[in-house]
């Protein structure tokens, strides 16, 4: 996951510096690229430790490996949507609190 958020970031700076895309947009994507790292690196450890315990009380050895498998799977893709959205709500509140203080002043 790692190597793939360092790609991302990669190809996002040379669009930044041909001017494809702007300052805010290449921060936006590096966060939102972190964050998602992080949440789906969390989520697929968790669901392949919860697809293991599944699929070794269900058939031991296949079962555990096939569990690993599917529950990293599914607990990364998880993860890193549940990740971003987390963010998004995050940023959405900070906006409002910057708009208010600025209504204040």
């Amino acid at each position: 996951m790692g190597i793939v958020y360092l790609a991302e970031t990669g190809i996002n700076y040379r669009r930044f510096k041909r001017g494809e895309i702007t300052k805010d947009e290449f921060k936006t994507r590096m966060k939102t690229g972190a964050v998602g790292t992080v949440g789906g690196l969390a989520g697929a450890s968790a669901g392949a430790l919860v697809g293991f315990l599944i699929g070794s009380a269900l058939f031991p050895v296949v079962g555990s490996i096939v569990g690993v498998f599917l529950g990293g799977i599914t607990g990364g893709i998880a993860g890193k949507r549940l990740s971003i959205r987390v963010l998004v709500k995050i940023e959405e509140k900070i906006a409002k609190i910057r708009e208010l203080q600025k209504a204040l002043r």
